[in-house]
């Protein structure tokens, strides 16, 4: 992940670094699956008007799990 930044940033000036804990991000999860649509009918089911998406989690939960 780390070289994946530095390539995003693309500037020799800047420093970039690990500083404390460090964990991989999870892989992507595919809104096209079919435990995703699930979870989609059901809330679509139970709230009128609303979007379904997916978010980031950027604390430090069990997510990472």
């Amino acid at each position: 992940m780390l070289n994946r930044i530095k390539k995003i940033v693309d500037d020799p000036e800047i420093e970039i670094k690990k500083v404390g804990t460090y964990w991989e991000p999870s892989a992507l999860s595919d809104t096209d699956s079919e435990k995703y649509k699930l979870l989609q009918g059901i809330i679509d089911s139970s709230f009128e008007n609303v979007v379904v998406a997916p978010y980031l989690v950027v604390g430090s939960t069990d997510s990472r799990y």
